[in-house]
């Protein structure tokens, strides 16, 4: 893009030193799109870094409008000119969003359009800077255009520092964004070493001149570090410099792009600040519950085994409210000892050290394993409890320990809310899924409210709370969902109110 300087007086005048190190700045600079639009939205500029980002040598884009860089939902939505009506209203727009390249393919941009007026007031256009954040590197910053929609892009973008150094490190040019950033004004700094802006520490150690020196070397130095302002204040910096040079390749200086990231690294460390105290505070209460878990299991092992004893009549018989009395407090002392140990098994779940051992298993012996488990609960409650023909080859690879124990929550909730009928376990390959086994456990229970499906897995969460023996921890089904994920599978649920439900436990067969 060739560029033409202004006419003054209906003659024509030679670039002077400054601005063609301004344009050189413009120019040279491949990591960020810049480019002018007119009032309309039509291309009437392109750089070497739009080319590089979108894909369009100059001679196919000038002349179109923006909005072919926006997303066919975007175009159709509205989106540029909405863009456009924003940056007239407030004077720029920044924000970050997908874009197209000439391929078609899309890339992820912080992008910022300001509105451009002359000394008059007049729109001239808007000036456009886009940089390629899809993978986090310093996007491009060139323009080629004439010298004064150079000097009213660079000097009015205020949230980018730019400005130019001369071959030895010293600050050439000066705009808007860098006085706003830095809090110096162009004649305080223009002159003055680059290094002005590091730490202490940061120049006794050489590391100005040191990144100057890669810049030279490798084309372009990008980091994230801290800078210092004129009132001594630091800020968190993104920082990107371009090594200059002719069209006969000597040296003619650097392009410097600095933005103010303070608020983003703030943030992040807020965010590493409370992730740290949450995984502290989680720790400690997994901690706990382990400790306390271990200290109340020994006196209610103690308990259940003396009522035990006494229900036995070994130390001598009992009349029948002794009786009585005992197996209530034999069943309280069980019921607490499954809340401890429900208790236990989330702590070790939320603290990873639930360890999965997987083994070469037959589907059939541990439905059987499970259904011979929950006979006694079945025969007590006068329900039919079967087990449906396995495929004697069915087998797959999982931790026994871990899948029996969800069989075992789901066959337990099956018995406990089923007041009459029967509960049904089977297995065998899915239908609609090849490669996975599927584990079902069926009864003719009260079911479930669809309502209430959405939060049937949730901890600590009672569907019936009308007491008696389906007085629970509120885990179970919220435990054995965790452990099937664990175990690489899923926990599928179908029921209907008054008709019962059916638990589908589904894992790959390996």
């Amino acid at each position: 893009m060739s560029i033409q300087t202004p006419r003054l007086a209906g003659a024509e005048r030679p670039p002077n030193e400054s601005e063609e190190r301004l344009r050189l700045l413009v120019e040279g600079t491949r990591d960020y799109a810049i480019y002018m639009l007119d009032p309309d939205g039509t291309i009437a500029s392109w750089n070497s870094g739009a080319a590089r980002i979108k894909g369009y040598s100059e001679s196919e884009i000038i002349g179109r409008h923006f909005s072919m860089f926006y997303t066919p939902e975007e175009r159709a939505d509205g989106k540029p000119e909405r863009d456009l009506e924003a940056a007239l209203r407030d004077g720029r727009l920044d924000e970050e969003g997908w874009r197209v390249r000439k391929d078609g393919s899309r890339f992820w941009a912080g992008l910022l359009l300001t509105a451009l007026y002359d000394q008059e007031g007049n729109l001239t256009g808007y000036g456009k800077v886009t940089r390629d954040l899809t993978d986090r590197r310093a996007a491009g910053e060139s323009l080629r255009r004439s010298e004064e929609i150079h000097r009213l892009l660079v000097d009015r973008v205020r949230d980018y520092a730019i400005f130019m150094l001369d071959p030895q490190g010293r600050v050439q040019t000066w705009n808007e964004g860098a006085e706003r950033i830095k809090g110096y004004r162009h004649d305080e700094i223009v002159g003055r070493h680059f290094s002005t802006f590091y730490t202490e520490e940061e120049r006794l150690a050489g590391k100005p001149d040191r990144e100057l020196e890669i810049a030279l070397v490798e084309g372009k130095y990008e980091e994230e570090g801290w800078r210092v302002r004129k009132d001594g204040s630091v800020f968190w910096a993104s920082v990107v410099i371009t090594a200059l040079r002719d069209e006969s390749g000597g040296l003619r200086g650097f392009g410097k792009v600095t933005r103010d990231l303070t608020e983003r690294r703030l943030l992040e460390q807020r965010l590493i600040d409370k992730n740290a105290a949450l995984e502290s505070a989680l720790l400690a209460k997994d901690r706990f519950l382990a400790t306390m878990s271990h200290e109340l299991r020994m006196p209610l092992n103690a308990v259940l085994g003396y009522t035990g004893t006494l229900l036995m009549k070994l130390p001598g018989p009992l009349n029948p409210e002794q009786e009585k009395q005992l197996r209530v407090v034999q069943s309280g002392a069980r019921h607490l000892l499954s809340l401890i140990n429900d208790l236990l098994d989330l702590a070790k779940l939320n603290s990873g050290k639930v360890d999965i051992r997987r083994e070469r298993i037959s589907a059939r012996e541990l439905l059987e394993e499970v259904a011979t488990t929950l006979r006694p609960l079945a025969a007590a409650r006068g329900l039919d409890l079967s087990v449906g023909p396995v495929p004697a080859d069915l087998g797959l690879s999982t931790d026994r320990r871990a899948l029996s124990q969800i069989l075992l929550n789901l066959g337990t909730n099956a018995c406990k809310f089923t007041e009459r009928g029967s509960v049904r376990m089977e297995c065998g390959r899915s239908i609609f899924r090849p490669g996975e086994v599927e584990f079902r456990v069926s009864d003719t229970g009260v079911g479930i409210r669809r309502d209430d499906l959405a939060r049937l897995f949730q901890p600590f969460v009672r569907l019936d709370d009308e007491g008696g023996d389906r007085n629970g921890s509120g885990l179970g089904l919220h435990l054995s969902r965790r452990l099937a994920d664990l175990l690489g599978g899923r926990i599928e649920v179908e029921s209907e109110l008054g008709r019962g439900s059916r638990f589908i436990v589904a894992l790959v067969e390996e």
